[in-house]
């Protein structure tokens, strides 16, 4: 009933819905009940707990460790479904469980109710802990691949690189005159929130050059870096500066962030080198 359920909530993208333990798995069971609570719909926590049915054999004052037990033998896993995740392109399906360190039998043996069917018939008992301990695996193995599909989804829907500018003939690169360039200065730049002054050494007589780097780097760190600029660009004010040049750098994405990052080149190779 309980994997029905389940199955049934995150069959519709509109519902939230979670497996879990409280007390054994606490920062698991934290993130359910914070993840279901910002929910806006309908969502479900199906947690497990002792009972004083179960005749724990370590008695009611170890329920904590036995439900822990629960987890860590399979008999009980912890996964979250959050549909808001897959609207920010990310997996909603977190499989919280770890492969099982406890055995799963022993778990079973570990409750009176379990032991009363040994003691009743032991080898229907047998019977049922493997097909118990079968039907387990297999919801673990369908979790897994139901989060491994998941992700692969969210890469199959990535986008690819930008796509390839327009054709240019090789005289026309050949007017881009690119230089190797050492980073003498860096300063922050009053009232600028985002740009960074940096003295360059170019070979020749020095040159600066305003960018808007300020939020990826500290002045500090920049200093001494050898780094790629476009030389012959005309120059043009920024932030009151006059900027002679562009720093090349590349853009990425990292958890639905664009990243900046300078193009750096070896220390060994001369201020003032040019590229081809």
């Amino acid at each position: 009933m309980e994997q029905n359920l389940i199955d049934q909530c995150t069959s519709v993208a509109q519902k939230w819905a979670s497996d879990n333990v409280f007390d054994a798995e606490t920062q698991a069971a934290v993130k359910a009940m914070l993840e279901a609570e910002n929910y806006d719909g309908p969502s479900i926590i199906i947690a497990y707990a002792t009972c004083i049915s179960h005749g724990l054999k370590c008695g009611m004052g170890q329920s904590i460790s036995s439900m822990a037990d629960a987890v860590k033998s399979g008999y009980w896993h912890l996964y979250r479904y959050n549909p808001l995740l897959e609207e920010q392109g990310k997996n909603p399906f977190t499989l919280d469980s770890k492969e099982p360190t406890v055995d799963y039998e022993e778990f079973l043996k570990g409750e009176n109710r379990y032991n009363s069917l040994i003691a009743k018939d032991e080898n229907l008992a047998k019977e049922l802990f493997a097909k118990a301990k079968a039907e387990a695996e297999a919801k673990a193995a369908a979790e897994a691949k139901a989060a491994a599909e998941a992700e692969a989804k969210l890469k199959a829907a990535e986008p690819k690189a930008a796509p390839i500018k327009e054709q240019i003939a090789i005289d026309e690169f050949d007017k881009i005159d690119m230089r190797v360039c050492k980073i003498l200065k860096a300063e922050e730049i009053k009232k600028s929130h985002s740009c960074l002054k940096l003295t360059l050494d170019d070979g020749l007589d020095g040159r600066i050059i305003v960018s808007s780097i300020k939020n990826e780097y500290k002045p500090e760190e920049l200093v001494g870096k050898k780094i790629i600029v476009i030389a012959n660009l005309k120059p043009a004010k920024l932030c009151g500066v006059e900027s002679c040049g562009m720093l090349l750098s590349a853009i990425h994405k990292e958890e639905e962030e664009e990243k900046l990052n300078l193009l750096m080149v070896s220390n060994r190779i001369p201020a003032g080198a040019k590229l081809y």
